[in-house]
């Protein structure tokens, strides 16, 4: 099975947990290459040569999103569910919307299929890129 990466074109911080508890929630946009359904998964963040942010080479995803806030907080991943991330806004390639499906946290990234609405895993032979797919992601923050 390829893993095709995704790339992170915009990090929204939508909010905190006011009571301090370090729980926060993030919006990712993301488009993604070419895939095929039947021998591809996604993943968002990587290693230095794949992961990529806006278009360049970066790093995991909690790397990613530790240096987007630049407030020294260190952001993780680890012992969230696999119902990690949900769809804000689907993805568009044409006149096909594509959704993540089965999310789940491998290492310090996310993994995932791309969907139709009915939860069927689907080929983006193009890619999508016309409209970034949009997620809510949770994370927590030390």
């Amino acid at each position: 099975m390829a893993t095709q990466y995704g790339d992170i074109v915009g990090i929204k911080w939508l909010r905190e947990d006011p009571s301090g508890s370090g729980q926060c929630l993030v919006e990712v946009a993301f488009t993604m290459p070419a895939y095929t359904a039947s021998t591809d998964n996604g993943q968002l963040g990587g290693n230095s040569s794949a992961g990529t942010l806006h278009g360049a080479a970066s790093d995991t995803l909690v790397t990613i999103l530790q240096n987007d806030r630049r407030d020294g907080k260190t952001v993780a991943l680890s012992g969230i569910s696999t119902a990690v991330a949900v769809v804000a806004s689907p993805g568009l390639q044409g006149s096909t919307r594509f959704y993540i499906n089965t999310p789940a946290v491998s290492s310090s990234n996310l993994t995932f299929n791309l969907s139709s609405s009915t939860g069927t895993e689907i080929d983006a032979a193009s890619g999508v890129s016309d409209e970034p797919i949009n997620i809510a992601l949770a994370v927590s923050l030390t």
